[in-house]
């Protein structure tokens, strides 16, 4: 008897193999999406006003709503590093202190204010992405030891963020996340 024909034969069984392959794998999704207390993975991001870090889930498309800016939209999404390690909190940290607990602050990224269309809200990924200028989807990124943001897909910004930082001992740093 082949495949072909024992499905037809057994289409009940056949269907609810399907079903529970299909639920088993947005299961897994769903888990993977999900930290170990079981709420969405947060990453670190950088208010741009104040300079202090804070988290948000790493779905958000910054800017995001800032604690330390009254809610505005000031929270950009920080490439943070650590040299043997990463500190345990950097929660409402600045640049200077997180590096003081040995974390190491590159580069932050945000999605410009003509992929959010001028909204005040932040904007969900698939409906940035269909607001992106030639209806693709960009952020920009800055160093933070420059002022001027470039376009994450032109050569300085590929540069910028496939550059890792420096530990003092020769390692190779790791991205430090708050689920860390």
């Amino acid at each position: 008897m082949g495949v072909r024909q024992w499905i037809n034969e057994h289409s009940t069984v056949a269907t609810l193999v399907v079903v529970v392959a299909l639920c088993g794998a947005v299961g897994t999704m769903v888990w993977t999406l999900r930290g170990d207390s079981g709420s969405l993975r947060q990453e670190y991001y950088y208010d741009m006003q104040t300079g202090q870090l804070f988290t948000a889930t790493y779905t958000a498309v910054p800017p995001v709503a800032s604690p330390h800016s009254g809610g505005q939209l000031t929270g950009a999404r920080a490439a943070v590093f650590g040299c043997g390690g990463c500190p345990k909190t950097l929660e409402s940290m600045t640049r200077e202190e997180a590096e003081s607990a040995g974390a190491i602050v590159t580069w932050i990224e945000w999605a410009p204010e003509e992929v959010r269309g001028g909204s005040t809200q932040p904007a969900s990924p698939s409906e940035a992405r269909l607001r992106g200028m030639d209806g693709q989807f960009y952020f920009l990124v800055q160093d933070l030891d420059s002022d001027r943001p470039v376009r994450q897909t032109s050569d300085a910004g590929r540069t910028l963020t496939t550059r890792l930082p420096t530990c003092p001992d020769g390692s190779t740093p790791q991205r430090c996340t708050p689920n860390d």
